[in-house]
């Protein structure tokens, strides 16, 4: 999986990143040209590559961070997001038909 994104504060654009893992509860992520901190809460936009592409934005609260690579939870207060659990089903199907 590689998808890209943008990471955000509720005013501005912060960077651009590079989606490499995802799942209902977290995403990883490279991210260039800015320094996340643990603990640091912020919004994430990402096009998932389904079918209808679809656009997920939600807050994330920053859990790692290494070297540009970043592991984030997605923020419970907003609830579950079945666009990304259907999503990861599909992969899950089409990985076990191949």
């Amino acid at each position: 999986m590689f998808l890209s994104g943008r990471l955000c504060t509720s005013h501005q654009r912060l960077a651009t990143i590079h989606i490499h893992s995802l799942s209902v509860e977290g995403v990883g992520f490279f991210v260039q040209n800015i320094k996340p901190r643990v603990g640091d809460t912020l919004t994430i936009a990402f096009s998932l590559d389904d079918a209808a592409e679809t656009y997920i934005v939600d807050e994330i609260v920053i859990c790692y961070v290494n070297n540009g690579k970043v592991g984030a939870k997605f923020l419970a207060s907003h609830g579950y997001n079945p666009e990304i659990d259907y999503y990861l089903m599909e992969l899950s199907n089409k990985d076990s038909n191949e």
